[in-house]
């Protein structure tokens, strides 16, 4: 092999490797811009609290607090900002189920953040609406 076609193959594998980076950092921005909208469905196993008169199809507004601070994320295991510890849809007894989520799962410019939920036939389903940003 001689020199020129090794350097001629160095090249070109540098230049695969950089088509690569763009479409993984295109893709990366796209999931993003995508998960921010709320196209992108998360399951997750987490409380919710709902009253037994809850209807299967009845949607309600629910809300729930990130911790802001690595001391309230670290006894529920999850990042601060993790935004789906406990959904709080009325003053209905907690119940841990997979609910699917709409929306960011991690959150932490916010103090609140807005939910619509909806309860199915088997389980709920939670839309991202908003948050109420934290006040430095």
């Amino acid at each position: 092999m001689t020199k020129a076609k090794t350097e001629e193959g160095w090249k070109e594998g540098c230049g695969c490797l950089f088509v690569i980076a763009v479409i993984a950092a295109i893709s990366w921005g796209a999931y993003d811009g995508l998960d921010s909208l709320g196209w992108i469905p998360h399951n997750e196993e987490t409380a919710i609290t709902a009253q037994s008169s809850w209807l299967v199809g009845e949607s309600k507004e629910c809300v729930s607090y990130p911790p802001f601070n690595q001391a309230e994320a670290y006894p529920l295991g999850k990042p601060v900002g993790y935004a789906v510890a406990l959904i709080k849809c009325d003053d209905g007894p907690e119940h841990r189920i997979k609910i699917r989520f709409f929306g960011r799962i991690e959150q932490p410019e916010y103090a609140a953040v807005r939910w619509k939920c909806t309860r199915g036939e088997d389980g709920f389903t939670c839309y991202e609406l908003g948050g109420i940003r934290t006040e430095k």
